[in-house]
């Protein structure tokens, strides 16, 4: 009732009698949504490392980082 508090006690009783009698499938579901999820973020942080430094540090390279994208996107550099 905590987390969803419009159900009513009969139909919280409910989802826990088909959790219990399906409780084989949805653990192995839920398991494989949380190794699915992990592997994701194990893959979003290779293709975008975290960037030590401080604070200061970080926001100054990515302005860097954004004057260069905007520099590209207007062609400013390029000869011709």
């Amino acid at each position: 009732m905590r987390w969803i508090p419009s159900l009513t006690h009969e139909e919280i009783a409910v989802v826990e009698q088909y959790y219990q009698e399906h409780k084989a499938e949805l653990d192995d579901e839920d398991r494989r949504i949380r190794e699915y999820r992990d592997e994701q973020i194990r893959l979003q942080r290779i293709r975008f490392p975290q960037f030590e430094g401080t604070h200061e540090e970080r926001m100054a390279r990515l302005r860097e980082l954004l004057a260069k994208r905007r520099q590209e996107k207007n062609g400013e550099g390029t000869p011709g």
